[in-house]
């Protein structure tokens, strides 16, 4: 069983599921430098990409595991990711914690009978409103946060809303004007967004330039403060 006094302090499992694409990363890094930057020192990342298999890890390592993004749609599938939704299963029977984002966000949805959805229209991308429902606001994930919050956003995918019951363990945390699911808990150890609170403004106008959309991102500092609350909830509470 997975037991967080027994682990490496704060050492985290980093499931890298893709990468930006070339510009982007030439001029801003990878996917593991926006999430050590973001998330800070308390926590040590070991990057292990789901994609190829090598050297896979031992989950009960770590202390928790984070989920990033992907260019990837569960929409149409590849073989690993149903290797990657089976390690967030594994994950949830042990206990440990877990927090995905964007495309983690809808791995975990699928995990546990979500599955992923076209967003209507073009899709969500630049700063867009975030609201907690009830749910969200008692919500450790949250805590300290306002009821709406802005949020880095850039995705054509969404956890199908009608999906998500209490049946599965799943309960919607917040939505957007355009995504009715923009956070998810499923149990109590496993929380995942669909924002980016990994992203700098400076990463989100690049994203919105390579794009042509012509749109100006916003700055929202609040919206990585799921990070602080994600490592003080559940690894630094949980390893003391």
């Amino acid at each position: 069983m997975y037991d967080a006094a027994l682990m490496t302090a704060h050492r985290i499992l980093a499931m890298i599921c893709g990468q930006p694409p070339e510009a982007i990363e030439v001029a801003h890094g990878d996917y593991l430098g926006w999430f050590e930057e973001a998330m800070g020192p308390r926590v040590s990342l070991t990057p292990w990409d789901v994609r190829n298999r090598v050297n896979e890890p031992t989950i009960g390592d770590f202390a928790g595991m984070v989920i990033t993004g992907a260019p990837s749609s569960l929409t149409k599938p590849e073989s690993w990711m149903e290797h990657a939704i089976e390690l967030i299963r594994q994950a949830a029977e042990t206990g440990m914690p877990v927090l995905g984002v964007c495309f983690g966000h809808q791995l975990i949805g699928c995990a546990f009978g979500a599955p992923t959805t076209p967003v209507p229209g073009e899709g969500e991308h630049g700063t867009h409103s975030i609201s907690l429902n009830e749910s969200g606001k008692n919500d450790p994930l949250f805590a300290g946060m306002s009821d709406s919050f802005l949020a880095h956003l850039t995705h054509y995918d969404e956890v199908d809303p009608t999906a998500v019951s209490y049946s599965n363990g799943l309960r919607v945390l917040a939505q957007s004007s355009e995504c009715a699911v923009q956070a998810l808990a499923a149990g109590d150890n496993i929380r995942s967004v669909q924002y980016h609170p990994e992203f700098s403004t400076t990463l989100m106008q690049r994203y919105l330039d390579e794009h042509d959309t012509g749109k100006a991102a916003l700055e929202c500092g609040e919206a990585s403060l799921v990070f602080k609350n994600w490592i003080d909830h559940w690894i630094v509470n949980k390893a003391s």
